[in-house]
């Protein structure tokens, strides 16, 4: 898992077009990976704890998140509520659990896997990990336990 770091800044902002025009300079002068409309992604934190510092009296950062990235994800219904898709993928680290299915027989596998699927937000091929809402990781473990599959979680 690559990881990242997004500066989420407020949709109003209460300072003058100058200073708005400022702190947008500040932002394009670190090594900026990724953007969408209110959100800056870096890979490197002290990008963002640069211009945390440098905002922190204007009032315009709503949030500053850890970011897992990813080049290909396959994602399901719930993904939009814990990522999006900018030129990679994204997923806030702090919403969510990554697991592996380890061992188990494969008709056991598939089965709990099609018992999970309501609850995935994303799949990583290329490291075969799921992912899940941190809060549901007792559930996961339970579906393991009854279709006797090991699941581990990273």
């Amino acid at each position: 898992m690559i990881s990242g770091f997004a500066l989420e800044l407020k949709n109003n902002h209460n300072v003058d077009i100058s200073t708005l025009e400022n702190c947008y300079f500040q932002i394009y002068q670190q090594e900026l990976f990724d953007e969408t409309e209110t959100m800056y992604v870096f890979t490197e934190q002290n990008a963002v704890d640069t211009l945390a510092d440098q905002f922190s009296d204007l009032d315009l950062i709503e949030e500053v998140h850890e970011l897992l990235l990813f080049e290909e994800l396959k994602v399901y219904e719930k993904f939009p509520d814990y990522g999006w898709k900018g030129k990679r993928y994204y997923m806030y680290r702090e919403l969510v659990a990554p697991f592996k299915i380890l061992a188990g027989e494969e008709v056991q596998i598939k089965m709990a896997a099609l018992q999970m699927e309501e609850d995935l937000i994303a799949y990583d091929n290329t490291k075969q990990t799921y992912y899940v809402d941190r809060n549901v990781k007792e559930l996961i473990e339970g579906y393991a336990n009854a279709y006797e599959i090991h699941v581990e979680f990273l």
